[in-house]
């Protein structure tokens, strides 16, 4: 079986590759050049046995090594196939025809498509029912001035792409610039030396500054000027050159007018092309108001923690699971356990063997939202005494107000 060697021609190296297992797939040799004059140089030493080539392309573009190729006494009896995505229009396609091209195919084509358009071809170029053209139809001139034609209808359309993209792009950079220039967040970039490149009105005011151009002209040191702790910046900086980026940061800084303030940062670290980075970028937000809130919710957990476990009364809290979770110091007398002892375990640890079954009767029913005024529920001490305790009862839900977490009773 003799073996067809076809000549593939494509400046993109993807293109070459996709191409080339196509075609070796279907057993064919495939010989691959990314330009014009490339293509013309491998041809001339060994001649293939089609040519298939792409049309834009730099040194030497599909249309001229058509012309040549065709003007070629060596290789004019070869069959071309022009394979395109960039020159589509029907006068593309009557132009390469008449420079002798054998088919005109639209990139992209399924695999299967293409190898049958090549197979179909090569069949009839072997059996003899086509000839392919050996020189451009016309002479030099006209084929010239075609040549010039579809040139610059294809530069007229790359303009006219070109000027929409310039026009989308310009709306894209107005519609970012909108949304950096009114954000209620704090938006930067800064160099890894520790001066800002750019930033929004709400981060220069988070700051104190009366503009961006005021805050970018007057700290030349980020860790020495802005920051509570200079150190947080070289935390906040080893977290973007080790992982790239920072998220939820939280650091105190330093106002203008040296007043303080809390924010969070998220950042990224952004590289060139050798892998160094270049500048970060992020988000700031101040988070104040924040940490008050957080700083005093702490302060009353404390009071109520200290308020449960000093309280004269025993206090025990558990969850819906009837597993202890508090156990006040109270507790602790008159049971004769720790809270340590306790905290995890099942509530009828307490309870005596006699009247556990009745006294987990009464707490069950705190599931249901019944609430205890007075309820007589003996106490086992550790040693063995029986206490009687009169308990009273709260439920305890979840943010969603429907959700019980813990039953509290003393």
């Amino acid at each position: 079986m003799i073996t067809i060697t076809i000549l593939i021609v494509d400046d993109v190296s993807q293109n070459l590759y996709l191409m080339e297992t196509i075609l070796k797939g279907n057993g064919y040799e495939v010989v691959s050049a990314k330009n014009g004059a490339e293509a013309l140089e491998l041809a001339r030493k060994n001649p293939p046995d089609l040519l298939i080539t792409d049309i834009l392309m730099p040194v030497m573009d599909g249309f001229e090594l058509c012309r040549q190729w065709k003007a070629d006494e060596q290789l004019k009896h070869i069959p071309v196939i022009f394979y395109t995505a960039t020159y589509t229009d029907p006068r593309d396609e009557q132009f390469a025809l008449n420079l002798g091209a054998d088919r005109f195919i639209i990139k992209p084509q399924e695999p299967e498509a293409l190898v049958q358009i090549v197979r179909t071809l090569m069949d009839e170029y072997q059996k003899g029912t086509i000839t392919t053209a050996t020189k451009p139809l016309g002479d030099e001139m006209e084929i010239l001035r075609e040549y010039n034609e579809v040139l610059f209808h294809k530069l007229e359309k790359k303009v006219m792409d070109l000027n929409a993209e310039i026009t989308e792009r310009k709306k894209a950079e107005k519609k970012y610039r909108n949304i950096f220039e009114n954000a209620v967040e704090g938006i930067y970039q800064s160099t890894p030396e520790g001066r800002y490149i750019s930033v929004n009105p709400a981060f220069a005011h988070m700051y104190g500054f009366d503009s961006p151009g005021q805050m970018i002209a007057e700290v030349t040191d980020i860790q020495n000027q802005l920051y509570a702790n200079p150190e947080e910046r070289n935390s906040l900086t080893r977290l973007l050159e080790t992982k790239g980026k920072a998220e939820n940061f939280e650091a105190k800084f330093k106002k203008k007018d040296n007043t303080f303030f809390w924010a969070s940062i998220n950042a990224t670290a952004v590289r060139d092309e050798s892998g160094k980075i270049a500048y970060y970028e992020g988000t700031t937000a101040d988070i104040t108001d924040r940490k008050k809130i957080a700083q005093r919710l702490f302060e009353t957990k404390e009071y109520l923690d200290n308020l449960i476990s000093y309280a004269n009364a025993p206090v025990i809290v558990w969850d819906p699971n009837f597993k202890i979770t508090r156990f006040n110091h109270a507790f602790e007398n008159i049971s004769g356990r720790t809270e340590k002892e306790v905290i995890g375990k099942s509530l009828d640890v307490l309870f005596p063997e006699e009247t556990k079954q009745h006294s987990m009767k009464h707490i069950k029913n705190t599931l249901s939202g019944e609430r205890w005024e007075t309820v007589d529920i003996p106490i086992k001490h550790v040693d063995g005494t029986i206490r009687t305790l009169l308990w009273n009862s709260a439920n305890i839900y979840g943010p969603d107000g429907k959700t019980l977490v813990s039953i509290i009773a003393q």
